[in-house]
């Protein structure tokens, strides 16, 4: 049987090329780029990757520290050291803004005047109120946050949050091989209470409920509902009490992703659900085995009319073979039926 477990290698580097690509946009200029990850060591690996290539294209990578006793973006990047030689573009990366989760719901954030205000809402704070004055800074910001700080950002700071030029969100589950959540990426930079892993459903779901009541137009909402989605296909592989309300769970999940997305807006992103979508009925257990392998096949041929051989050889092949092995499933379950592939 070919392996259909979500690849996130794939999905993780089309992401990478996202940024790289509205990096490289964006010389000389000021960018504000969101990248989204609640793995501390992936995060280091992926920043790695993109500095590694860009600095064999002669790019200056810089890094700063948000100082928590001062937490100012704008004060930060003051404090960077810029490059000797002014002809190289230069990019700077933003870290320890995860780190700011000292933060109190009896504060009052929207306001953030008192002198006694959290780290993180006097780096709210200092966002908003300073986004023009960052104008003076030419260059890619890549600013790295996990999901929950995101969610804070976007609603503390509206205005700064508009101003960002991509959000790029990169997945790599923080579980051991048994599913279990592998506390050693919780000790580090992690909160236990806001931070989440894609195999915890119900804390995902806990901040979009959150999200929902304060601000239902987010621009975060899709990328939490597909993280949901993947929390709950993951978890019926792993966990055969819960598996057929996590299968109904995941489809459902998937079906809102595309209700918030569009397939001329976010081609890829579109097709990527189908395919996601096409593995979950293939394995769904409620209802008729025959009609959920017929919609598995419905919906894998719906991505391949985006992921072409042409433009996506990878997800197509990937994709293509599902396809198969969902045919295969079909005909068996049609006693004495030939093997027979739809090549429209």
């Amino acid at each position: 049987m070919i392996d259909k477990i979500v690849d996130y290698q794939t999905e993780n580097s089309y992401q990478l090329r996202r940024l790289l690509r509205s990096i490289e946009a964006s010389y000389g200029e000021l960018n504000l780029l969101i990248c989204i990850c609640d793995n501390p060591y992936y995060r280091d690996e992926i920043i790695r990757d993109y500095e590694t290539e860009l600095t064999a294209k002669n790019v200056n990578c810089d890094r700063v520290q948000i100082d928590r006793d001062h937490p100012s973006l704008k004060q930060s990047l003051l404090d960077r050291h810029p490059p000797v030689n002014t002809d190289r573009h230069e990019i700077v990366t933003v870290l320890g803004i995860d780190g700011l989760l000292n933060v109190s719901r009896e504060q009052d954030l929207e306001s953030a005047v008192t002198i006694n205000r959290s780290e993180q809402a006097q780096f709210f704070f200092s966002t908003q109120w300073t986004r023009e004055a960052l104008r003076e800074f030419r260059f890619p910001v890549i600013l790295w946050m996990t999901e929950a700080i995101a969610g804070e950002l976007s609603r503390q700071a509206p205005d700064f949050w508009s101003w960002r030029g991509g959000v790029f969100e990169f997945v790599r589950p923080l579980t051991t091989a048994n599913g279990d959540i592998d506390l050693q990426y919780l000790t580090i930079h992690l909160d236990p209470h806001t931070s989440k892993s894609s195999a915890n459903p119900e804390s995902i779901q806990a901040q979009i409920d959150k999200i929902l009541a304060t601000d239902p137009d987010s621009p975060l909402l899709g990328s939490l509902y597909l993280s949901l989605g993947i929390a709950y296909f993951d978890r019926s592989r792993q966990n055969i009490k819960t598996k057929n309300a996590d299968l109904e769970n995941a489809i459902s999940t998937y079906h809102k992703v595309l209700e918030l997305s569009s397939r001329d807006a976010y081609p890829e992103e579109w097709a990527t659900i189908q395919h996601r979508l096409g593995i979950a009925y293939s394995d769904r257990i409620r209802g008729n085995r025959l009609d959920n392998l017929e919609e598995a096949i419905r919906c894998y041929q719906l991505a391949l009319k985006v992921l072409t051989r042409e433009a996506f050889p990878k997800h197509w092949a990937r994709t293509k073979n599902n396809l198969t092995a969902t045919y295969i499933q079909r005909n068996r379950e049609i006693d004495g039926s030939p093997l027979i592939f739809d090549r429209g």
